[in-house]
């Protein structure tokens, strides 16, 4: 497995240590610890924080663990390969994209940040640059290369 691949599968493991840590503090009805960034708990009870009645970190944290089964996939190399390469590249743009929505309800909405969401907003961010990097690369994909 080459470096970038596993920068992409060790951000995608930051998105979902934060968002089970989100979904857990949901889930136990206690306060995210956030130190000097307090705006966790709010951004947590408000209204942004379910999507059709469930918490948006257990969508997260779901994401996560489907993105980190497809980059297993496209990683080992193989036929199929490039097919889960293009699905996990979807994906994480698909999540980006909503990362970005939610961020925009936290700073213009919200007028509140989560360390956690925001932790989450990134390493999802650049997982899609290292993801568009991969699928643009001439290397074949699986062990082929440092």
């Amino acid at each position: 497995m080459r470096v970038r691949q596993l920068a992409i599968l060790g951000l995608d493991l930051v998105g979902w240590a934060a968002s089970a840590y989100l979904t857990y503090t949901h889930v136990a009805h206690v306060s995210p610890m956030c130190g000097e960034y307090g705006g966790c708990s709010y951004v947590q009870s408000s209204p942004y924080a379910q999507f059709m009645g469930v918490p948006v970190a257990l969508l997260g944290l779901a994401a996560y663990t489907v993105l980190f089964i497809l980059g297993i996939l496209a990683f080992r190399g193989g036929d199929n390969s490039d097919r889960w390469l293009l699905l996990l590249l979807t994906l994480a743009a698909v999540g980006t994209f909503y990362s970005a929505y939610l961020t925009y309800i936290e700073a213009f909405v919200l007028h509140a940040y989560c360390f956690y969401c925001v932790t989450q907003a990134i390493a999802i961010t650049l997982m899609t640059i290292l993801l568009v990097v991969e699928y643009l690369s001439p290397e074949p994909l699986g062990n082929d290369g440092p």
